[in-house]
């Protein structure tokens, strides 16, 4: 059926992190995303709420995140992961 390809899409998708520090833009990507459950969306305020977040999924998740949030240690972790978008102003 429809609900177990999606499913089975859900458990084997990569958890979204995304930062940004316009709460109203990430509730916004998060509805969008999070829509009927497809995507399991991790939020960020801030670059070091950004540096937690990835710390705990380098391997396993894709990064979206605002250009002025990037750091060093972020711009390190994201070509490391190589799955990002970074998002302009």
């Amino acid at each position: 059926s429809i609900s177990d390809c999606y499913s089975g899409l859900m458990r084997h998708s990569l958890p979204i992190l995304l930062c940004s520090s316009n709460e109203d833009y990430r509730s916004l990507i998060r509805e969008m995303l999070g829509k009927n459950g497809f995507f399991h969306v991790l939020e960020a305020g801030n670059s070091a709420e950004a540096t937690e977040l990835l710390k705990g999924h380098e391997d396993n998740a894709l990064t979206i995140i605002q250009s002025d949030l990037l750091d060093e240690e972020i711009t390190k972790r994201l070509k490391k992961n190589g799955q990002f978008i970074v998002l302009s102003q």
